[in-house]
């Protein structure tokens, strides 16, 4: 049975029943375990890390800055600073133009 063949015959599906077709198609898709079993482990380190003291939270708009700043390889500017629209933020060092 070829692809169109499929897609012919599941469209003729009823809309709930091609909605469970859909999803089950999307978790096969995702459903790498060892991905999730990483992650799953990462997110328990880092929880463990707050819980015991070893790291303290950072709101995600501090979070964000960093992560931006490292990104773009610029020091960490720890002042609230206005955040610039992204056709006003210079290109990185990869984008400059010579």
């Amino acid at each position: 049975m070829t692809i169109e063949e499929i897609l012919s015959e599941t469209l003729q599906l009823p809309p709930d029943e091609r909605e469970r077709l859909a999803e089950a198609l999307f978790r096969s898709l995702e459903a790498d375990a060892e991905w999730e079993r990483t992650w799953a482990a990462e997110a328990r380190r880092r929880l463990d890390e707050m819980d015991c003291g070893r790291v303290a939270p950072i709101p995600a708009e501090e979070a964000m800055k960093q992560a931006r700043a490292a990104l773009w390889l610029q020091p960490i500017v720890t002042d609230p600073v206005p955040v610039a629209c992204e056709s006003e933020i210079s290109p990185g060092p990869s984008e400059s133009t010579a």
